[in-house]
């Protein structure tokens, strides 16, 4: 009983307390405590979130935490969300009012980071898993390849991340890290130019399948765009799959080498 009534006191503080800062905003300029949050912080944070290079920059603190075994996509997430979806927000209200898709207000949203910030996963992997299967010899490569290609296209990429590895792997560091920064500066000025039109604000569930959620979000001209934008990671991956693939096809080597001189020294009872 006791415990139950000392849950109830900090409970009826906290109450009072918003109470109390409601009523004294009612007195101010801002009308309420919502609405002073809205015009401190949230119009700021959106002008900051109107420039590529913000996102650019979110983006790389994201995939260098990913690089050192964080999970970057839910460090950044809040941050995204808060900075990205009012734009998106913007841009339905705008087209709800019978404004054109050429003319809606943003380019950036946040679902022009889930469509775009790492096609197929952090890292932009679908490009790299279409790499491995198309060039890569290595039979582990080629394993984890098969094994997360259908997730993949899911946005899953967890296998390919821990599979093959690209935690702490200094050869695919560079393509891991550059891969969603380039998929995002392409996307950005294919919508800039007007080649693409801009997206209507409408938020696809994750999970939704790579290209299928493009065309929910913004016509068949993205769903194309996201096809370049997979071309140009893949691009990026193709050197260093080459160089990662010779080493392992060289480890690989080694061990048949090594588990054939096992099974002739089980056979004959002396070392070959």
């Amino acid at each position: 009983m006791t415990d139950t009534f000392a849950g109830l006191i900090p409970a009826i503080i906290s109450g009072f307390t918003a109470i109390v800062i409601s009523w004294a905003f009612s007195f101010t300029s801002y009308g309420s405590f919502s609405d002073f949050i809205y015009q401190i912080l949230a119009m700021p944070l959106q002008s900051l979130s109107s420039s590529v290079g913000s996102l650019l920059f979110i983006v790389l603190i994201q995939m260098v935490l990913w690089f050192f075994g964080i999970h970057g996509s839910l460090v950044v997430g809040s941050f995204v969300t808060a900075l990205y979806l009012p734009m998106d927000v913007e841009n339905m209200d705008a087209l709800a009012s019978g404004v054109a898709r050429s003319e809606l207000p943003n380019i950036l949203s946040k679902s022009f980071y889930d469509l775009f910030a790492g096609i197929g996963g952090a890292g932009g992997t679908l490009s790299l898993i279409i790499v491995i299967l198309l060039l890569a010899k290595s039979k582990q490569s080629r394993t984890v390849a098969n094994l997360s290609a259908v997730p993949g296209l899911f946005t899953i990429n967890e296998p390919v991340i821990f599979g093959l590895p690209l935690i702490l792997n200094p050869i695919m560091a560079i393509p891991f890290i550059l891969t969603p920064l380039v998929q995002v500066l392409v996307a950005y000025l294919a919508i800039w130019s007007g080649i693409v039109p801009r997206l209507s604000g409408v938020q696809v569930p994750f999970g939704t399948p790579i290209f299928l959620n493009g065309f929910l979000a913004g016509g068949w001209q993205v769903a194309v765009l996201q096809v370049v934008c997979v071309l140009a990671g893949c691009l990026l991956y193709i050197p260093f799959v080459k160089v990662l693939d010779k080493g392992k096809l060289k480890t690989e080597a080694e061990a048949a080498q090594a588990e054939v001189q096992t099974e002739s020294i089980d056979a004959t009872g002396e070392t070959v």
